[in-house]
């Protein structure tokens, strides 16, 4: 359960495996595949995902991976 939030574009910066993912992501790599050398599930890496985009305040993986590139 997580409160919805008002305004803003979210809970402050990435976690440590929060940009662990990114550096995965923008490098295409599939969930499975980030879950398999992460030695986690696939689903906890899609849990990650959405925490990212609602922290960076995007729409969708395309948007974050863009927003992720364009920060370096």
């Amino acid at each position: 359960y997580r409160p919805l939030e008002t305004g803003g574009t979210g809970a402050g910066p990435l976690t440590a495996t929060e940009k662990r993912i990114a550096r995965y992501l923008v490098n295409g790599f599939t969930s499975k595949e980030i879950a398999l050398a992460m030695g986690s599930s696939p689903r906890t890496v899609e849990v990650h995902r959405a925490n990212m985009i609602r922290k960076m305040g995007v729409r969708n993986s395309f948007e974050l991976v863009s927003r992720l590139l364009a920060a370096g």
